[in-house]
């Protein structure tokens, strides 16, 4: 009895202790990220976003979790789609495709520090498909997005969202973009895209843009997202 109470003495003495220690996991990511937006007002809309992406150094923290993506997104955010790269995996990151609504993926792929990864989002007459493929190991995957027909993307997004964690993986390289729009309007196509917030310090090279019968094509030889400015910051706020 005298053994137990001492325990139970010393619980209440350590639980504030232990209580500092206990995780505070945020519900809501804070994000950083660069964003193509079409010109407001027009009727233009994404019919394409595709590239590679290299993969940083993986990093397991307790609780949290990295989320590194490009995607598109609708004007009023009733519609994404994410080819997503995570470390949900075991001492490897998983790359695979996420879209709302819906919320299917494909297979799941491992992928490694320094993997090329594919990925392409595009719309067939008034359907969208998505694939992505790691280099490395030859895999690959790819499906129809069935509920985004309709939907009218207007933004394009290179993302990193993060759920308690940091910025703490290194650079962050994506080459040879295509993204295409339809219309006439090239404007958007341009070496300063949106840096939510301020957040990250970013280099383009590479940049061009045509014009024709099938729209806008902007091509990028390479983005990179150096490292950041400040904190990240939730676009919850």
């Amino acid at each position: 009895m005298k053994s137990l109470l001492l325990s139970l003495v010393g619980y209440s003495l350590l639980s504030p202790i232990i209580a500092d220690y206990i995780p505070k996991f945020s519900p809501y990511p804070s994000y950083y990220f660069l964003r193509f937006r079409l010109p407001a007002g027009g009727d233009q809309q994404f019919t394409e976003l595709s590239g590679e992406m290299i993969a940083p150094k993986y990093l397991s923290p307790y609780g949290g979790s990295y989320n590194i993506w490009p995607g598109l997104e609708t004007g009023n955010r009733d519609g994404v789609i994410k080819n997503l790269l995570n470390n949900e995996g075991d001492g490897t990151w998983t790359y695979w495709s996420w879209h709302s609504p819906g919320f299917p993926w494909n297979d799941n792929q491992d992928a490694h520090e320094g993997d090329t990864l594919l990925f392409s989002t595009v719309k067939r007459d008034t359907s969208w498909y998505t694939t992505q493929a790691n280099l490395a190991t030859g895999e690959s995957s790819s499906h129809s997005l069935d509920e985004l027909t309709g939907k009218t993307f207007t933004s394009a997004f290179f993302t990193f969202e993060l759920y308690d964690v940091q910025w703490d993986f290194g650079p962050m390289t994506w080459n040879n973009i295509v993204i295409r729009s339809t219309g006439t309007d090239a404007s958007w196509c341009n070496d300063k895209p949106e840096n939510w917030a301020d957040g990250a310090r970013y280099t383009i090279s590479g940049l061009s843009s045509t014009v024709d019968d099938g729209g806008v094509t902007c091509y990028i030889g390479s983005l990179v997202m150096n490292f950041p400015l400040k904190p990240a910051t939730s676009d919850q706020e």
